[in-house]
């Protein structure tokens, strides 16, 4: 199986449980050097997959951020609408 078949059955098993994975913006951009913007960052994939996302800080005083930041970040960076907005946060909770 190729790389690009791979992650498609990855995603589509993730999709089909329901598995919210999460997405911590600061940490990722400290530790992926490919990743020259946020933009850049897979969390818009994500979401076209219908994959289950929320925020999440990873560690905040290695990564020097708040919830409220990376909230602030994914605004920004991916143009999220308060009801997009609020269903991350909703599936951060409810995971």
């Amino acid at each position: 199986m190729d790389r690009k078949e791979y992650v498609h059955r990855l995603v589509q098993c993730i999709a089909d449980r329901r598995i919210t994975v999460e997405v911590c913006f600061t940490s990722n951009f400290q530790t992926i050097p490919a990743m020259k913007t946020l933009r850049d960052h897979p969390f818009g994939k994500m979401r076209e997959s219908r994959l289950s996302v929320t925020l999440c800080t990873d560690n905040r005083l290695v990564s020097r951020t708040t919830v409220s930041r990376e909230i602030g970040l994914a605004v920004e960076a991916f143009g999220l609408e308060p009801r997009e907005l609020g269903d991350l946060l909703v599936y951060g909770v409810e995971a």
